[in-house]
């Protein structure tokens, strides 16, 4: 669209503006598209747009060519609806943003443990919570998510961004349609043509280019960084391809306004490269432990049911290791695993969802009436062991592997009388404790 366009051809629903003042929309990638707009109401109108506006308010911006053609600058739901009164003259600012703003309202807890999973299937999962939401997967290629994947805390639309930093890539939100629509990474062969335009700028994001170096982003090079501030009339959209200056450049981020009268549209282009975000993490989830039940062991590793998932497929979840106590110094030999049904829980030590791993958890329900565990140490003694925190520690293992192996024999050995006596292991430094399992097991 290269016709000029004033104030007269633009029309915002569901609002009557006797006189438009002032407009401003904002469309970048990764982010929603935001839109602010002021202008004078009628008297008449003025408590109805107020009072009536609401999360639902669906908040819509036309722009009509010389031609009749209308066409969308922008579609979403309203934020903010402010009447400001001055010398009786009323004036209605209106704030709205683009409907994947949906997806980002809401904190969800759950996980997807199906390695076969692809990441289609997974984002289709997300998006069919939301009536007539489309996500547009054009990166990655029905890979599965191949490892343990968890949303913890985070809304959809941060949890969506960040998967699509798995490819580098960002999401692009698709304003022009009246539900949450956007595209899964950057769309190919969306081509708007040439930009002619004598008004410009060129910067070199440096630091951007240092980071993507410091974070192994692969194929990005120094000129990926250069980016051009294009003033033009043409309408377009984040994820477009263009061609400026003989270089085919990816828009992204668009700034449409008023300026003296004539609305204008500022461009940021980028070569595709230069648009690649870093991998993204949830580091909200260092040192987090999600609760959960045994379904299967094998070997050292385990398959469970989360408490924070309504449902699961025993079949295809993921093996978390399970950190147990083996007999030997190095990891050999006998070692004491839980069975179906104990509660566990899955510790994150880091914020990479794959080194999550299984460890023990105390019963949270109340435990039969008699029974009772309970460890008789000389606690003054074991004190004074215990000012060396290298030994705290064997020692702390050494009590967690008593305590399982109590839970799987302690009870059939007490009802035959048998009271071994069961070491706990020290450094030479330390005295060797020993107790009977009748003595640790009060029934």
């Amino acid at each position: 669209m290269e016709n000029i366009v004033t104030y007269g051809h633009i029309e915002i629903m569901p609002y009557e503006f006797v006189r438009l003042h002032e407009l401003k929309i904002l469309k970048t990638v990764n982010d929603h598209a935001r839109m602010i707009c002021t202008g004078i109401i009628s008297e008449k109108k003025r408590e109805l747009y107020v009072r009536a506006s609401d999360e639902e308010t669906q908040v819509k911006a036309f722009v009509t060519d010389q031609n009749s053609n209308r066409q969308p600058l922008f579609r979403g739901i309203a934020l903010d609806v402010e009447e400001k009164v001055v010398h009786g003259v009323h004036y209605l600012t209106v704030e709205a943003i683009s409907h994947t703003y949906e997806l980002d309202i809401k904190r969800h807890q759950r996980s997807f443990q199906n390695p076969k999973l692809t990441y289609t299937g997974l984002i289709e999962s997300i998006v069919s919570d939301y009536s007539k939401a489309e996500a547009m997967d054009v990166v990655s290629h029905k890979k599965p998510i191949g490892t343990f994947i968890m949303q913890y805390d985070e809304t959809d639309w941060q949890f969506l961004k960040r998967m699509a930093s798995h490819f580098y890539s960002p999401l692009i939100p698709a304003v022009g349609y009246g539900v949450p629509k956007f595209y899964f990474g950057l769309p190919m062969g969306l081509s708007k043509g040439e930009i002619k335009s004598t008004n410009y700028k060129v910067t070199k994001r440096v630091a951007d280019f240092q980071t993507a170096l410091e974070n192994h982003i692969p194929g990005v090079r120094d000129a990926d960084f250069i980016q051009y501030e294009v003033e033009t009339e043409k309408l377009l959209e984040p994820g477009y391809e263009v061609t400026f200056q003989g270089h085919k450049l990816i828009v992204a981020e668009v700034l449409t306004e008023m300026k003296d009268g004539v609305l204008t549209h500022t461009a940021k282009l980028s070569p595709r490269s230069g648009l690649r975000p870093i991998k993204d993490y949830n580091r909200s989830i260092i040192g987090a432990s999600i609760h959960g039940r045994v379904l299967s062991v094998r070997r050292d590793k385990v398959r469970a049911q989360l408490d924070m998932d309504d449902q699961q497929d025993p079949n295809t979840d993921y093996w978390f290791p399970y950190s147990t106590i083996y007999a030997s110094a190095d990891n050999t030999g006998w070692y004491c695993m839980p069975e179906d049904g104990d509660s566990i829980r899955i510790y994150f030590p880091s914020y990479k969802e794959e080194e999550g791993y299984a460890i023990s958890s105390v019963k949270r329900e109340p435990q039969p009436s008699g029974e009772k565990l309970l460890l008789l140490l000389d606690m003054p003694q074991l004190l004074l062991r215990l000012l060396d925190q290298s030994l705290l520690r064997q020692l702390l293992r050494q009590i967690e592997w008593l305590t399982l192996l109590l839970r799987h024999y302690g009870r059939n050995m007490a009802r035959k009388s048998c009271s071994p006596r069961i070491k706990l292991l020290s450094p030479a430094t330390a005295c060797p404790l020993s107790l009977t399992i009748k003595q640790a097991l009060i029934l």
